[in-house]
């Protein structure tokens, strides 16, 4: 596999940082509720099978346990985001589009440019608004290989692009890959076609 031409390589605009964080966050605060259901259930059971502190001081501790936990868990979703973002790369190279993630496995997925079926823009409202990034979404074709297997299509994104980046990425991959840039067609029912 070849390496990247750290002439070539670009980032995502920092900005992503903050989505990865809020992902990173939501992913794990779930345990928060399970949290607290067990803190109520324990107030309500009380103190009866736990005899070495007194109830009031338990629940305390059980509450400090909690607010430590999304402290670390704030802190983790912050690093975390800034690694990923670091570790995350891609370059238009001349076999493909060549992207490079992972924090401790490192993995580079090459998408040939005659495999990509489609390339669209997903545009989530609220990122937009406040950030003013976008996400890239790259369809790749299903492909037979000379076994006759076939490898079913699969999609990559690119988050947190500028509009400029935005926009100079995906004509480079609609030019380089032959992929129909997208027009809008109506059907025509006297003709049975479309235009």
């Amino acid at each position: 596999m070849n390496d990247f031409d750290l002439s070539n390589q670009q980032k995502l605009n920092p900005k992503v940082i903050i989505v990865f964080c809020i992902k990173n966050f939501l992913n794990l605060i779930y345990i928060v509720p399970i949290w607290w259901i067990a803190v109520s259930i324990f107030e309500q059971i009380g103190n009866k099978y736990f005899v070495y502190l007194p109830k009031e001081q338990t629940i305390l501790i059980l509450d400090g346990a909690g607010i430590i936990y999304v402290i670390i868990l704030a802190m983790y979703s912050y690093y975390w985001a800034l690694l990923s973002y670091s570790h995350f790369s891609y370059a238009l190279e001349g076999d493909g589009l060549h992207i490079s993630r992972g924090v401790f496995f490192k993995k580079i997925v090459v998408i040939p440019y005659n495999y990509i079926q489609d390339v669209q823009v997903y545009i989530n409202p609220f990122v937009v608004r406040l950030l003013g990034i976008y996400n890239l979404h790259i369809k790749i074709r299903n492909v037979e290989n000379t076994a006759g297997i076939l490898h079913h299509g699969s999609e990559e994104q690119l988050q947190g692009l500028s509009p400029d980046v935005l926009n100079n990425l995906k004509n480079q991959l609609i030019a380089t890959s032959h992929v129909l840039p997208n027009s809008k067609t109506y059907f025509n029912p006297t003709t049975g076609g479309y235009h």
